[in-house]
């Protein structure tokens, strides 16, 4: 059996998204596909039986992309890896990861009403209609 099929295999097993992603790991690291066939059998497997949310993983090398989905899917999953051991799979060979940076979203601020608001736009800038081409 080619490695391709191999993987098709584990996505045919049926388990879990972090059951699945243990096994492939494990084969994919004695494997010699190229980063991208691993992250495009990875993606196929991990939405073989359910469609899930994965993360942009452009640039990024096969460990880095599978470490990328892992965290993304387990911030917003209930679901909880199957054992303490699979939770801290280890990548060989894999470059430190890049510290998240939190995205910066504006927070509401309430004016005194001493400091009215501006509603109109100064005529230098006149309104555009949204989604103008202008």
């Amino acid at each position: 059996m080619d490695d391709r099929a191999t993987f098709v295999a584990i996505a045919q097993e049926g388990t879990e998204f972090f059951s699945f992603t243990e096994n492939f790991i494990r084969r994919a690291v004695t494997s010699s596909l190229d980063d991208e066939t691993f992250k495009l059998l990875f993606w196929i497997g991990a939405n073989f039986h359910q469609a899930i949310d994965l993360p942009n993983t452009d640039g990024l090398n096969w460990r880095e992309a599978i470490s990328r989905c892992l965290v993304s899917v387990a911030s917003r999953s209930r679901e909880q890896p199957p054992s303490p051991a699979a939770a801290e799979i280890t990548l060989p060979e894999s470059r430190p990861a890049e510290t998240a940076r939190p995205e910066s979203r504006p927070t509401e601020t309430t004016l005194p009403e001493s400091h009215p608001a501006e509603t109109t736009l100064p005529e230098s800038r006149p309104a555009k209609p949204p989604y103008s081409r202008a």
